[in-house]
């Protein structure tokens, strides 16, 4: 690979990578717009149709994080925590309302709620 074309690319792939930075950007000051609704109907941030309609925001898990989550609920309910959730594409456990919470990224993480 020549020198010329090794620049070529290097300005292609930062040309990607800040179309993928603006995008982000984007999304972010979006979702920003939407902190301070108290509702979750489809009407209170501009969308028509049944007034009546509920918004539901899900996060996205890869295939792998979602086969994480089956095995963190089973082992929880196995060990009786209280609390299972995802945010922010992160599962996050708690034993109950006052113990600390545990973030699971990987199977061994499995061993601390034990």
């Amino acid at each position: 690979m020549s020198f010329e074309s090794r620049i070529t690319n290097l300005e292609h792939q930062t040309k990607e990578l800040n179309k993928m930075e603006n995008l982000l950007r984007t999304n972010q000051a979006r979702s920003r717009n939407f902190k301070n609704v108290t509702t979750s109907h489809a009407a209170d941030i501009g969308y028509g149709g049944d007034p009546a309609g509920k918004i539901f925001v899900n996060d996205h898990l890869t295939a792998e994080n979602k086969r994480l989550l089956t095995s963190v609920k089973g082992l929880a309910k196995e060990k009786s925590f209280s609390y299972v959730w995802v945010k922010h594409s992160k599962i996050h456990v708690r034993k109950n309302d006052t113990s600390p919470v545990f973030i699971i990224s990987t199977p061994s993480d499995l061993n601390r709620i034990v």
